[in-house]
């Protein structure tokens, strides 16, 4: 901070200097230095202007120095203190200037650049019809077509139509179709399936048998389920899914046409047979009939029923058992005790000793393979559907 300039000297007073000399010398300077109050005016004299207080006029001077810093300075002070007090210099600081904080500016997105398609090929302009193209448009429209419409193509149909009655056709909307291998619905003719006609909005032909629609579609229901008008897949198509994870099982086809084949002996098997047969004495030509003794002895009935059995998904009298029970039933009751009723009637004591020992063989053989031929069987016959499915 700039010093304060030094008083005044005051020049012209006695020669003491100080400011209480003027108590005993001019009244009028005794009165400056607020001692004592000067007296009117004397002999015309003007009475002097009232005196500035000492804070202004202190920065008054420092205002008119010639010095630019002091001028500067002073125009920073005030008399905040009083009149008479020392001037208060120095600028107030401000409060500090908050900056605001930096705005982030995203980076801009770069959009991929507009497809450009390619501009349309360039068609060749039309060709305008020549002299020769008008002129047989014209007669095709005003006299060719007329003469068709109206002579030549109703002598066609008729024709035609003797024709198809001739050879026994009927009629189905404006085409005629063979009533033997097809039928007529809403107009439209349609080839039978396997010889008989269906609906084709519900059913489907499939490998010439009827089938009806699921959900309104076709399907195979030799390997397809259809729960609720929806299909889905049968579980017995994966090998290892076992018979006791569905109990509740549906045929694949009402045709068991191949279900059963008589006594079906491995070939393993027959050597065994075989090799006892030579020891009576004689050679087994058919394996259903073992004892040799014709359709009396044949147990090739027992051998289907028991074959039909195995192969039956909905067995009403073992339905209530487990597998291995079901397939003993089978064993007893359509194997054992069929083959059973074949000796009990053989009158010769000899022929139905024979006969009971080929039967004791013949199911000795089941016993040891039965229940992988049961499985198969029924994996082959039906299929592993959720319940209520067809």
């Amino acid at each position: 901070m700039l010093k304060e300039p030094p008083a005044k000297v005051l020049t012209g007073l006695p020669g003491t200097g100080n400011v209480m000399d003027l108590k005993g010398g001019d009244p009028i300077l005794a009165s400056v230095a607020g001692k004592s109050k000067a007296p009117a005016a004397i002999g015309g004299i003007p009475e002097p202007p009232p005196p500035t207080p000492l804070c202004q006029s202190t920065i008054d001077s420092w205002k008119s120095h010639k010095d630019p810093a002091l001028r500067a300075y002073a125009a920073t002070c005030d008399c905040r203190n009083g009149p008479n007090a020392q001037p208060v210099c120095g600028a107030v600081q401000p409060p500090p200037v908050v900056e605001p904080p930096p705005v982030v500016v995203p980076p801009p997105v770069i959009q991929p650049p507009p497809t450009v398609q390619p501009p349309p090929a360039a068609q060749p302009p039309a060709k305008k019809p020549g002299f020769f193209a008008k002129v047989g448009k014209w007669i095709w429209n005003n006299i060719l077509k007329p003469i068709w419409d109206n002579l030549i193509k109703p002598i066609v149909d008729l024709f035609v139509g003797i024709y198809h009655k001739i050879k026994g056709d009927t009629k189905c909307g404006n085409t005629w179709y063979n009533a033997d291998k097809e039928f007529c619905m809403n107009g439209t003719a349609f080839e039978k399936c396997g010889g008989e006609s269906y609906n084709p909005d519900t059913e489907c032909c499939l490998a010439g048998k009827k089938q009806e629609k699921c959900g309104g579609e076709c399907y195979n229901p030799v390997n397809t389920c259809c729960t609720n008008g929806k299909k889905s897949d049968d579980m017995f198509s994966s090998t290892e899914f076992l018979l006791e994870n569905c109990p509740n099982r549906i045929a694949r086809t009402e045709d068991r046409t191949g279900v059963s084949n008589g006594c079906s002996v491995p070939n393993s098997v027959k050597a065994v047979l075989q090799a006892i047969a030579l020891a009576q004495g004689r050679w087994i030509w058919d394996f259903n009939d073992p004892v040799g003794g014709g359709e009396s002895t044949t147990f090739r009935y027992a051998c289907d029923a028991h074959d039909a059995c195995y192969a039956d998904c909905n067995n009403k009298s073992v339905s209530n058992l487990i597998d291995s029970a079901k397939q003993g039933q089978c064993d007893k009751n359509m194997l054992e005790n069929k083959m059973d009723d074949v000796c009990n009637k053989l009158g010769d004591p000899k022929a139905y000793k024979s006969c009971t020992l080929w039967k004791t063989a013949y199911l000795a053989g089941v016993w040891l393979k039965g229940e992988t031929h049961y499985t198969a069987a029924q994996k082959e016959w039906c299929k592993c559907c959720p319940a209520g499915s067809k």
